[in-house]
């Protein structure tokens, strides 16, 4: 088996099949997740700031910001950065691979075949379904169109040896 080490590695390296050929690798981008976050916070004022009915401008301007950091605070989605920003997905000719340094269930794999769809969810987020029903989601990275081509190239052309 050939191996490759990702950074910061506590759960140690990503074993290859020695046919294996790397095609892509994805890590997410801090620009995406602000971005998303960004829309929920608005999103949140939208829904909140009728609560905060004011004809004094700076009061308003307050009770905008208090509602997207009641947003941003409440529900963790601060946090989500932090669990998210080492994520790394490999595609290989046979699999797609998802690896985080700091997950106890990482390296974990699905085999090109059992890929049933490959979607983009909004303009930060990849989903893909599996054959027994399962979905994982490749968060924040970037150029999802792309990621969600290579990841249906890959599928479409696996080896003669992994059935559809």
């Amino acid at each position: 088996m050939i191996s490759s080490e990702t950074p910061r590695r506590k759960s140690g390296p990503i074993a290859y099949k020695r046919d294996e050929k790397l095609l892509a690798d994805w890590r997410p981008a801090l620009p995406l997740f602000l971005s998303k976050l960004a829309l929920v916070a608005v999103l949140t004022l939208a829904v909140l700031g009728p609560l905060f009915v004011t004809y004094n401008l700076l009061a308003w301007l307050g009770s905008a910001v208090a509602s997207m950091l009641l947003y941003v605070f409440l529900f963790d989605d601060h946090l989500e950065w932090f669990r998210r920003r080492d994520d790394v997905w490999i595609l290989t000719d046979q699999r797609l691979i998802f690896a985080n340094p700091d997950d106890d269930n990482s390296p974990a794999y699905v085999h090109l075949a059992q890929i049933t769809r490959v979607r983009r969810f909004m303009w930060w987020a990849v989903n893909v379904k599996l054959d027994n029903g399962m979905t994982t989601t490749l968060k924040y990275v970037p150029n999802g169109k792309l990621v969600q081509q290579s990841i249906r190239a890959a599928r479409d052309n696996i080896a003669p040896h992994f059935p559809k």
